[in-house]
Formats: C-alpha cells, sequence, structure tokens
C-alpha cells in the first residue's frame, strides 16, 4: 500500500459581511506535513453565489496567497456567498487539499429605517390625526433627506395613499382631518420608503393603530323604590358627555314602560339647561298589579358626531301592606267547647282598618270562616270546636281578604293550642271469665264522647290497674278488639282487666268498665307406648308419661289409664316417667283395636287435659282362632309344612302379630318355636320327603298369664283314593245335626196341646238343650282321635 504525505491548506477572510460597494480579502497559506511552506504553488479559489465562478492565486515564499473581490452592482446582489480554495498537488507523493471558508460571506444592502412615532388611541370625527416620523441608515444613523415616503391610510372600507418628502433632517409629518364621512371603528396608519439608490434597501414602519368614535352621551337616571301602589314613581336623571363632560341642555329625552313584552311610551320631553329631566309615574290598579316594572330612558343622538343615550331603571312597586294581630285564644281546650279568636288589623304605618275582611282559617282548612273589622280595626271569631275535630295540637291563623290587588296579603302569626277529647271507656259484655296462660284471650269494648263513638283512640289494656297487657285502636265505628296471650309470670287467681289511655290528646270522662278474670294454667299430657304389642288380658305393656304445665314446666298429679273407654289404672305422674301397666284381668271389651289414653283431672287453678298414643294396642281375648292352613292330605313322598294363621274372636278376625308359639310334633315330645309375622301366620317344614301314613302336631300361643292349645291337627299322608278322611267326617256330622233336627220337630208335635204358645223364654231353653246335646256328642266323638 502507497501512504501519501499530507498537505496542509487554510482559508481566512477580513470579514463576513459585505456592502456591494466593498472589497472582500480572502488569504491562507499552503504547506507541507511537517509544516514547512510550499512556496510557487497554484490555488483555485471558487466563489459561489448561485453561480460559481473560479480564481487562481499563486503562494509567495512562505507558502502564503491573497486574493481581492470587488464587490459591485450588477454582478453582484445581496445574498449568501461560499468560499472553498482547492489545491492540486503536481506529485504523487503528495495529496491534495481543499479548505471551505468558514463562516460564509454575506452580501448585503445599505439598510433604511422607517420611523413613526405613536398617535392617539381615539379620534372623534372633528379631529386630526397626526402621524409623524423620519427616515435613517441602520448603520450610523445618518438620516435620510430629501426621501420620498408613502403613507397607507387603511379603515374597514378601503385603503388610501398619500405622500410625503423627508426634510435635511430625515422627518416627516402626515395630517388626517376626520369627518362625517369617515367610516368609524379601528384605522390603521403606517410609512413606506422605496428606495432608487441599487445600494440601499427599501423600508417599512410598524402599523399605528387608532379607532374612530363618536362623541359618547351618557344618560343616568333614578327612581323611587320600593313604591306601594297608591304612591307615585320619581324617575330623575340628566344627560352629560362620558368622561365626565359638559350637561347636555335641550336635548329630547323619552321614557317608555315595559308591559309584558312590549314598551309603552309614557313621557316625552327636553332636558333643561342642566341636563337634567323628571318624570311622575302613578301606577293604575287594575290593570296594574303589584311586581317589578322596568321603565327605559332614550335619549336620540343630538349631530352626527354623537351617540344615542339610554339606561333603565327598575321599580318595585308594592302592594299596599297591612298588618294583623291575633291575640291567643287559650293554649288548651276541648272538643265541644266554645273557642274564642279575637285581633286588630291596621295599615302599616298602624292606621286602624275598618269595614274589612278576614278570614280565621283553622287546622289548614278544617274550619273556614270570615267576619268584617269593627271600630278601630278589631274583630272577633267564636265557635264551637267540632267533635269531628281530630285531637291535637291545632294550627290556627288569621288571614287578610285584600279587597283589590293594590294590597297585598297578611297573616297573623300561627298560633297553636291543643284540642282534647273526652271521652269514656267502655268493655264490652264479658262472655270469657277464665283466661288460660299462653292461650288467647279477646278484649273488646268501644269509646265514646259527647259526640257518639269515637275512632283512632289509643287505648292500653291493664291488668289490676299496674301492669299494661297491650295496645289497641278503636276502628272506625268507635269499637276495639283485641287477641292477647295470657303471660306466663302473672299469678293464678283473680285479675281486674280494664282500660287506660296509651298516648295522644285524650282525657278519661268517668271511670272505665273493667272485668274480672280468673287466671288459670293449662296442661299438656304426652303418653306414648314404649313398643306397640298384642296382648292377653293379664299381659303387661310399657309406656312413658309425661305430665307438664303450658309453659313446660313439669307437674305432679294422679292420672288415670284408659284403653279407649275402660278403665285400667291409676298413675301418679311427677313430670316425665316410664311405666309398665297390665291389662285386666277381668276383662270385658273383648278383642280389638285400643287407643291408650292418658286423663288429667287438673287441680285448683290448673286445668285438666287428656292425651293419647297416636298409635294403638291389639287386645285379645283367650279365644284365640288358629285357623290351619296345613292341607288334611299330602301325597307320600311331597314337602310336608304346617302352616296356620292365629288372629283374634273379633268380627274383623285382626291378625295377632309377634306372639311366640310352640309347635308340638307328632307326639314325640318335641317341638320348635315361631313367631307370628304381621299378618298373624306361621310356617314350619318338616320334611321335604314325607313318608306314608299320618302326621299329627299341635300349637300353643305361649303367655305367661294363660297359654292357649289349638288341640291336635292330623294330616293324612296317603295316595289319592276313596273320599278324605274330612269328607267323611264332614258327611258323619251333617248326618248327626238332620237326624236332631227330626226328633226336635217330633218332641214338638207331641207337646203341642200342652205347650200352645213357644214363648222366648222356652225357645233359648230349647236351644241351649240342643247345643248342650250336640256338645257333648262332639266331644264323645272328638275324645276318640
Amino acid at each position: 500500500q502507497i501512504i501519501n504525505y499530507d498537505t496542509i491548506l487554510t482559508v481566512f477572510s477580513n470579514g463576513t459581511s459585505y456592502h456591494l460597494n466593498e472589497t472582500v480579502h480572502i488569504w491562507g497559506r499552503l504547506r507541507f506535513e511537517n509544516g514547512s511552506p510550499w512556496p510557487g504553488r497554484t490555488v483555485n479559489i471558487y466563489w459561489n453565489n448561485g453561480s460559481i465562478r473560479t480564481f487562481y492565486s499563486t503562494t509567495n515564499s512562505t507558502g502564503w496567497y491573497n486574493f481581492y473581490y470587488n464587490c459591485s452592482i450588477p454582478k453582484d446582489s445581496p445574498g449568501t456567498v461560499g468560499v472553498q480554495v482547492r489545491f492540486t498537488s503536481p506529485t504523487r507523493l503528495y495529496d491534495n487539499a481543499t479548505a471551505v471558508l468558514s463562516p460564509s460571506l454575506t452580501l448585503r444592502l445599505y439598510q433604511i429605517t422607517v420611523n413613526v412615532n405613536p398617535i392617539a388611541a381615539q379620534y372623534h370625527l372633528n379631529e386630526t390625526i397626526v402621524l409623524s416620523g423620519n427616515l435613517t441608515f441602520q448603520e450610523g444613523g445618518a438620516a435620510l433627506a430629501g426621501a420620498n415616503v408613502t403613507i397607507y391610510y387603511r379603515n374597514s372600507t378601503s385603503t388610501y395613499l398619500f405622500f410625503k418628502t423627508t426634510d435635511g433632517s430625515g422627518s416627516f409629518t402626515f395630517r388626517y382631518n376626520c369627518s362625517i364621512r369617515d367610516a368609524l371603528g379601528a384605522v390603521y396608519i403606517w410609512a413606506r420608503y422605496t428606495s432608487w439608490n441599487p445600494l440601499w434597501s427599501n423600508g417599512q414602519s410598524a402599523n399605528r393603530t387608532t379607532i374612530l368614535i363618536l362623541y359618547q352621551l351618557v344618560l343616568n337616571a333614578t327612581a323611587t323604590s320600593p313604591v306601594t301602589m297608591d304612591q307615585a314613581v320619581i324617575i330623575r336623571g340628566n344627560l352629560t358627555y362620558a368622561g365626565g363632560g359638559p350637561p347636555v341642555a335641550n336635548a329630547p329625552v323619552r321614557v317608555y314602560l315595559r308591559v309584558g313584552p312590549s314598551w309603552f311610551l309614557v313621557y316625552d320631553d327636553f332636558t333643561d339647561s342642566f341636563g337634567a329631566f323628571v318624570y311622575s309615574h302613578r301606577f293604575s290598579v287594575p290593570p296594574n298589579v303589584p311586581g317589578l316594572y322596568l321603565f327605559k330612558c332614550n335619549c336620540t343622538r343630538i349631530s352626527q358626531l354623537t351617540t344615542n343615550a339610554t339606561t333603565q331603571v327598575q321599580v318595585n312597586a308594592q302592594a299596599i301592606q297591612v298588618v294583623v294581630t291575633v291575640n291567643a285564644g287559650g293554649s288548651t281546650t276541648y272538643l265541644g267547647v266554645s273557642f274564642v279568636v279575637s285581633g286588630r288589623l291596621e295599615f302599616q304605618n298602624g292606621t286602624e282598618m275598618v269595614g274589612y275582611t278576614v278570614r280565621l282559617d283553622w287546622d289548614q282548612g278544617f274550619l273556614n270562616m270570615a267576619t268584617s273589622t269593627v271600630e278601630e280595626g278589631n274583630f272577633t271569631f267564636n265557635f264551637n270546636i267540632p267533635w269531628s275535630q281530630q285531637p291535637g295540637q291545632v294550627s290556627y291563623v288569621v288571614i287578610f281578604q285584600p279587597p283589590s290587588a293594590a294590597f297585598g296579603t297578611a297573616n297573623s302569626s300561627v298560633l297553636q293550642v291543643d284540642v282534647y277529647d273526652l271521652v269514656q271507656l267502655h268493655l264490652g259484655p264479658q262472655s270469657v271469665f277464665v283466661a288460660v296462660v299462653t292461650e288467647m284471650f279477646t278484649v273488646s269494648g268501644f269509646v265514646t264522647d259527647g259526640g257518639g263513638r269515637v275512632s283512632g283512640v289509643p287505648l292500653q289494656i291493664t291488668v289490676d290497674s299496674l301492669t299494661m297487657w297491650g295496645s289497641v285502636s278503636t276502628v272506625g265505628d268507635g269499637t276495639f278488639s283485641i287477641a292477647l296471650t295470657v303471660p306466663s309470670n302473672w299469678s293464678l287467681g283473680s285479675h281486674v282487666v280494664s282500660l287506660s289511655i296509651a298516648y295522644g290528646y285524650y282525657e278519661v270522662d268517668g271511670t272505665p268498665d273493667f272485668w274480672s278474670v280468673e287466671v288459670h294454667m293449662g296442661s299438656i299430657i304426652t303418653i306414648a307406648l314404649v313398643e306397640p304389642r298384642d296382648v292377653m288380658p293379664g299381659e303387661t305393656f310399657n309406656f312413658t308419661l309425661q305430665l307438664e304445665d303450658s309453659t313446660g314446666a313439669p307437674l305432679t298429679g294422679f292420672v288415670s289409664i284408659y284403653l279407649n273407654d275402660t278403665f285400667v289404672a291409676t298413675q301418679i305422674v311427677s313430670g316425665s316417667i316410664t311405666t309398665t301397666q297390665t291389662v285386666p284381668v277381668d276383662w270385658t271389651s273383648g278383642s280389638g283395636i285400643f287407643i291408650l289414653s292418658a286423663r288429667y283431672s287438673g287441680a285448683g287453678f290448673v286445668d285438666g287435659c287428656v292425651g293419647e298414643t297416636t298409635n294403638s294396642i291389639h287386645v285379645f281375648t283367650r279365644n284365640v282362632q288358629f285357623q290351619h292352613e296345613t292341607g288334611s292330605r299330602i301325597d307320600p313322598g311331597s314337602s310336608l309344612t304346617i302352616r296356620c294363621r292365629l288372629t283374634d274372636d273379633s268380627a274383623r278376625h285382626l291378625p295377632i302379630v309377634g306372639r311366640l308359639v310352640r309347635l308340638y310334633l307328632n307326639g314325640t315330645g318335641n317341638s320348635t318355636t315361631r313367631t307370628t309375622g304381621a299378618d298373624g301366620r306361621i310356617s314350619y317344614t318338616v320334611t321335604q320327603d314325607a313318608p306314608q301314613g299320618y302326621y299329627e302336631y299341635s300349637i300353643t300361643l305361649v303367655s305367661s298369664v294363660y297359654a292357649v292349645d289349638s288341640g291336635i291337627y292330623r294330616v293324612e299322608i296317603q295316595p289319592a283314593s276313596g273320599l278324605p278322611l274330612p269328607v267323611v267326617l264332614l258327611l258323619f256330622w251333617t248326618a248327626t245335626i238332620m237326624i236332631e233336627v227330626v226328633a226336635a220337630y217330633l218332641v214338638i208335635r207331641r207337646y203341642r196341646p200342652r205347650f200352645p204358645r213357644m214363648t222366648r223364654h222356652s225357645r233359648h231353653r230349647l236351644y241351649v238343650g240342643l247345643s248342650i246335646t250336640r256338645s257333648k256328642q262332639v266331644m264323645t266323638n272328638a275324645s276318640t282321635y
């Protein structure tokens, strides 16, 4: 790689800004890398003012170069000029070099300054606007004399040009006489200089702004306010120039009154020599009414140089004020009693008002009555308070009735009186004389006053004049009825129930009615079987008993135990017990379903009660019905199963449930036990392969009191041939019965002459005799098995 030696080139100037008739000096130095000068070398100078021109200069013995440029018109013009110097090396041992002049050069004109002095902010149309100023060179401040200046005058309609020439000091003055032809409003004035010398710049001053105005007229007015409808309104005013100027005399002034949306002229005259005016206005009733009224005072411009003037004043036209004074009629009164309200009516200045109407508003319109004032403005209301008035704190006020709109409304202060009702408290006919603790007790009655029965009276039910039992209010017909719970903390025995006022504006007249009531304690007995079972007379059953009062507290007493209506026993109970009782051995109520109940007769002020079990007891007598369901014959080799259903002897043949029975098998002394099911049945399979012959068994219902035996039942185990044994026995017994019937018929015919009439007693004896004979035969036959 070939490395060249660096070349160092610099550039400088004697300034940065030049006028177009001045010379620019540019110089610099060319050196080797080691700083030694490089003489005799040509450098290119590039002058760029929009188009590039090239100049040349040669370095001297010390490496310096110099270049002079003479600015002139027209080759040069204002603007920025960039200068760059370049060196091209004659040998490859040294680099080329470039230098740029910084900052760039500026070519400019000589600046002309146009100054104008401030003017007034406002001018009237008969005044002169004076604008003065001068022209100077910006550099050095030398005046520019004999120069032509253009004055620009612009208003809202157009722009006008005027021409002036500066004097020896460079000054100029412009005068403009305002007239009524000029447009009112803002005016803008400025000066502009256009240069004739190409080396000088143009110039323009700043804007000067003013406003053309009319002379302002100021109209001031005052009015007497407030006034009453019978007084005149005095409006006073004056007209002057604005800014404290002199008064305007003999100027037209009009006064208007606003009625609704329209203005009506009420005054038209001229100001006096002091610029003042006075107007007196009186309101008419009707059509005018009290209220706020607006008056407008107007002055039309007196010349083209002045403005109009207007102002408004507001008047408060008040009604004629009156005062109502009322003397309090008392702080307490009663329904049906006379009440007096009196007072005085007067004007606000204290003058009495006679013959005017006032109205009494009692209890917000409940009563309304009117009267007229008499001598000294006095008035009186005397009335009886109606029985229909609601007792309580009643407000009343006396109101003035204005005869016309010219008068204002007036009320007295609001007064109050406590209105009470004297009432009589009545209880209805007493129908219940015993009240049970925790149970409901109904108290009823009515309330009256001098006007009849009274509704809405709040009552307190009292007991023994001390205890508050409950609260109730009478309804529309003056009656009341309330069901109250007898408290558990009341003492048992006699009490007095009466009435009192709970609250409100009521007083009791006389002595309230009362009831005498005996308070009892209720009792509750609860009985429940420990385990429902089927029992025989003489057997026992278990149950629980609980005796308590109506508050839940335990009681002690004697309780009678019943099965349906059959007395079983008397049991003493203290609170809750579990006990055992026996079905009477001498039971005479037969078989069936029986409800277990307990009966407590009460003691003193404690009432009795009855309780029943929710489930029942099945009592059955010794006449147990064994319904054998085992066949009387089976085939040899088949299964032999003993089946039997145990029922009582009632007409419904109720099943005997859950009882232990013992089966005695075929006379061997072997036995087994079973328990009857829900349908009273038992079942026992003797063998699955019965041998030919017969099989006998008996069933015993086990009891600790009396065991009931079914007797022997025989099953034939043989093939099916001939008549079965039960059929043979049935035929035998049928024949025996037929023989007895024939014998009886023969006896009756034989002894008919002796017994011409068969009585009920003889029929019973005959039936008994026949039955005994048949029973003996049956027993004889049964003994052979």
